[in-house]
């Protein structure tokens, strides 16, 4: 696909899955935040159930907004993960393979909820891989009422949607200027 398409190619996904992974833990596998945020995307308790590695229902049971560290214990609890890392916490951040596949499932969920944008199919390929960067920190629903009406909600590091769909923007435009990115 030509770089000015509209269409995000796998190596667009890939450009951008490698430039969060660079802003959320620079590329390390093995990183886990104070918050609890796991691995070389920094995926915490919402992104990991979404992808299907914690059990449906861990979020809500855990989800404390008065404790910003309510997701230490969510993880910690080996009886959250599923049988996709039956060894829990321990196991993913151990393994890139998971973390990888975790990545993959968050991301094309997030991408089939973005492209339900009325205004998708007007969307030029940028527009498209800062959407996709946005939903990654707030998820799809997130990205969209960011697109539709500028919410941009942040979390404790002054991060939001904003700043993740400039960032997936600028992966594009510097992938387009060198291809070996």
């Amino acid at each position: 696909s030509l770089p000015n398409s509209k269409k995000l190619t796998d190596n667009d996904i890939e450009v951008i899955k490698a430039n969060l992974a660079f802003y959320e833990s620079t590329g390390r596998y093995t990183a886990a935040n104070k918050l609890g945020y796991q691995g070389r995307y920094q995926l915490g308790v919402g992104a990991l159930e979404d992808s299907g590695y914690l059990r449906k229902g861990t979020l809500k049971k855990y989800f404390d907004k008065t404790n910003k560290y309510w997701q230490i214990s969510a993880l910690a609890d080996t009886n959250n993960w599923t049988k996709k890392a039956p060894g829990g916490q321990k196991e993913f951040l151990a393994n890139p393979i998971l973390q990888e596949d975790a990545m993959d499932t968050y991301t094309t969920k997030n991408l089939k909820g973005v492209s339900q944008l009325k205004d998708w199919p007007n969307l030029s390929r940028k527009q498209r891989a800062g959407l996709l960067a946005a939903a990654h920190i707030s998820g799809a629903t997130g990205a969209k009422k960011f697109h539709t009406g500028g919410a941009n909600p942040k979390d404790i590091h002054g991060s939001g949607p904003a700043l993740y769909y400039k960032r997936g923007e600028r992966a594009l435009e510097i992938s387009d200027l060198d291809p070996s990115f």
